[in-house]
């Protein structure tokens, strides 16, 4: 038979055991998880768009704001002031300002920005 005593130090051990081991998961989870890509879902409008040509190609940025709906990522998100101060490629170089867009937006862990 287990006395009161011993059965009290042995639960103050495992509850130590399981804290040490909780404490090393957390820890390695933490500097594990890297956030990226930062998302956000949005109905926006094309604040500004850029044209640059090299050659025989171009390429075309936008910039997104004045947003009808915005929902930003639980796990990695890309907020609005980011998501506002970012210039998004424009893959078809057919958005002009004013024009409303709408999908996924995101900027991946070296700050390259997309369009979904």
């Amino acid at each position: 038979m287990i006395e009161p005593s011993e059965q009290v130090c042995y639960s103050e051990d495992m509850k130590k055991s399981i804290l040490v081991v909780l404490s090393i998961v957390a820890l390695q989870s933490s500097t594990v998880f890297a956030c990226s890509p930062y998302t956000a879902q949005f109905i926006g409008k094309v604040t500004e768009a850029k044209k640059y040509k090299s050659g025989s190609s171009q390429t075309c940025w936008i910039k997104i704001g004045k947003f009808r709906f915005f929902n930003e990522s639980y796990i990695c998100p890309l907020d609005i002031d980011g998501m506002s101060s970012t210039q998004f490629p424009d893959v078809r170089c057919k958005y002009k300002v004013g024009d409303e867009i709408s999908g996924v937006a995101g900027i991946d862990e070296n700050d390259k920005s997309f369009l979904d």
